[in-house]
């Protein structure tokens, strides 16, 4: 049977933006960074993830720069730098420093010609120093980047894992999102978010799931009607929270009755696109005493089955259909009957 895919709702995607400021007080500690010149020009904005090495531009070959970008200053770049005359390095820098890139980052502790600093502070270009290697600095940077600048939505839903797989708990409000949730963590899984999860695409195709800020504050609470506003962390221990987790799969609630084409089979593949990104789409209706929890589980350990090339429903077709087959052929042998 073809798939069926629902179509992403208007929702308002967004980006943030980064600063060098940002960048120096969120990596200041894990990659020793230390401003050294352009103070002036922390408010720069960092608007792409790519890192450039720019000692082809310094002596003069300004093919492909990548004049958005953080620029990084290794061993040798700067040993270029020192071996040339004051005029020469005068002329040298104004070929990167005319650009008004982003910030310089020289790595591995190494000593900063002087020109260098006064020319930074000139262009209100930052400078900063790290004891840091040049490699490490690169992959640490990017992943910040990344995560920063990421597209992301907020859905009015409920994050749980479920058996290592993050569920996606949407519908109307009041319909038992936050309820289906406590019973999970009864049982031994654990809550991402409630009420409003943050949904971040991050590369290769994937989509990272957080509760609302302040984490700090609303990261272990439910709202349960009739109950109130409840701790997770303090009546089930840490073990039942996390602070992110991937999402993989979206079960939508709904009351019984109000869709008449639910699948019975499994052999519809739904899903449903979110930034872009497809994943599986389940929508289950309920009634007075249904276990929403146990169908939750068969679903988490439904999609780990199928992650390991086991798809039941399609299976079970498949044999069905040979049965029919090798019935069908048996009835037809109607030469040896003999009446």
């Amino acid at each position: 049977m073809q798939g069926n895919t629902t179509g992403e709702k208007k929702m308002k995607i967004k980006r943030d933006t980064i600063t060098v400021r940002n960048l120096l007080e969120d990596k200041k500690d894990k990659l020793k960074l230390k401003l050294v010149g352009g103070k002036e020009g922390l408010h720069n904005e960092i608007k792409t993830n790519s890192l450039f090495c720019p000692g082809l531009l310094l002596t003069g070959f300004k093919k492909h720069f990548e004049k958005n970008a953080i620029q990084i200053l290794g061993k040798q770049t700067i040993a270029f730098l020192n071996q040339l005359t004051k005029e020469e390095k005068k002329k040298s820098l104004s070929l990167l420093l005319n650009y008004s890139v982003p910030c310089l980052i020289v790595s591995d502790n190494l000593k900063i010609p002087h020109l260098l600093i006064k020319s930074c502070d000139e262009k209100k270009i930052p400078i900063l120093i790290t004891k840091t290697k040049k490699c490490e600095i690169v992959h640490e940077i990017i992943d910040y980047i990344e995560s920063k600048t990421s597209a992301y939505i907020y859905v009015h839903g409920t994050l749980v894992d479920v058996y290592g797989v993050g569920i996606l708990f949407t519908g109307k409000s009041g319909i038992g999102k936050s309820e289906t949730a406590l019973d999970l963590v009864a049982r031994g899984h654990r809550l991402v978010a409630d009420d409003l999860v943050k949904v971040t695409k991050r590369k290769p195709e994937i989509l990272m799931g957080v509760g609302k800020e302040p984490l700090d504050l609303f990261r272990s609470h439910l709202e349960i009607r009739g109950i109130g506003v409840i701790d997770i962390s303090k009546i089930f221990g840490v073990r039942a929270i996390r602070l992110h987790k991937r999402v993989e799969v979206e079960v939508h609630l709904i009351k019984w009755g109000l869709k008449k084409n639910i699948d019975r089979t499994g052999l519809e593949i739904r899903t449903k696109t979110i930034l872009g990104v497809r994943i599986p789409y389940k929508i289950i209706p309920l009634v007075p005493g249904k276990n929403i929890s146990v169908l939750s589980e068969t679903v988490a350990l439904e999609h780990l089955l199928k992650l390991y090339a086991y798809d039941t429903p399609r299976i079970f077709n498949k044999k069905l259909l040979e049965l029919m087959k090798k019935k069908g052929k048996e009835y037809a042998q109607l030469d040896k009957d003999n009446e």
